[in-house]
């Protein structure tokens, strides 16, 4: 890591500069649009677009793009007042009327349920907010049927723990947060683990109950995790792979089994 200071302007015209690696620099406005905690206003244009793909929906049921649209138009107006529509919505299109399209309708569900959590209230106010006032360092979105963590490199600098457990994802590529420290991806189908720059600061990753069965599967990643003290793989055929992981990775504590 070098050492000459990281910093910014904030402003062309003003020549106060912050030095972001020292004090992450946030643009509050930016990330609350982002994560639909502010939402614009629905015009007239927006709102007869909503209305009409509303009655082409009940006139037409299997008509993909007018449930499609009125989705859309839901999620720039009124995201969280309508997110369990939302999300009905998605599921529909990408498993009974746009089948070949379901990928790109489930990363836009996982969406939607990261924003979700972030809007959702700890101690008064939204964690989004505690995270940027860096009242917390922590994101927890467990159990959540997510298969996507498309929008979690906004957070970049903000989130130092991150706890994923029991989803649905079979990657840990969309984890841009070169700050990260803690790391919990318990009980998702997860296969391989690849070589990421954004790991360098992870001290602890918990991969407990996935689907890792070979050490080269890790091997390559967890080499260049340079930071990496624990590493938790219980419950994985690599259990019965210890003494070889260890041999190779000598400096790092290994946590075959619960305790």
């Amino acid at each position: 890591m070098s050492d000459v200071p990281c910093t910014v302007r904030l402003n062309v015209d003003d020549e106060n500069v912050v030095d972001i690696s020292q004090k992450p620099y946030v643009n509050k406005e930016l990330l609350r649009k982002a994560f639909d905690l502010t939402t614009r206003k629905p015009n007239v244009a927006i709102t007869t677009i909503t209305d009409n793909c509303k009655q082409l929906m009940e006139m037409e049921p299997k008509n993909m793009w007018a449930r499609y649209m009125y989705t859309l138009c839901l999620m720039e107006t009124r995201p969280a007042e309508c997110h369990l529509e939302i999300l009905e919505n998605l599921g529909k299109l990408a498993t009974e009327l746009d089948v070949k399209r379901k990928e790109i309708y489930k990363k836009l569900a996982s969406r939607q349920i990261l924003n979700r959590f972030l809007r959702d209230r700890v101690d008064g106010q939204p964690l989004l907010e505690l995270l940027m006032d860096g009242k917390s360092s922590e994101l927890a979105i467990r159990n959540a049927q997510l298969l996507s963590l498309d929008g979690v490199e906004l957070l970049a600098g903000l989130v130092t723990q991150l706890d994923v457990s029991g989803n649905q994802l079979i990657t840990l590529d969309e984890v841009l947060l070169p700050h990260l420290e803690y790391l919990t991806a318990n009980e998702n189908p997860i296969m391989r683990i690849s070589t990421s720059p954004t790991f360098c600061n992870l001290k602890f990753l918990s991969l407990g109950a996935c689907q890792l069965d070979q050490v080269e599967c890790v091997l390559p990643a967890l080499k260049g995790m340079c930071s990496l003290e624990r590493f938790l793989y219980c419950e994985t055929p690599l259990v019965e792979k210890s003494k070889e992981l260890q041999a190779e990775l000598p400096s790092i504590r290994l946590i075959p089994y619960y305790v």
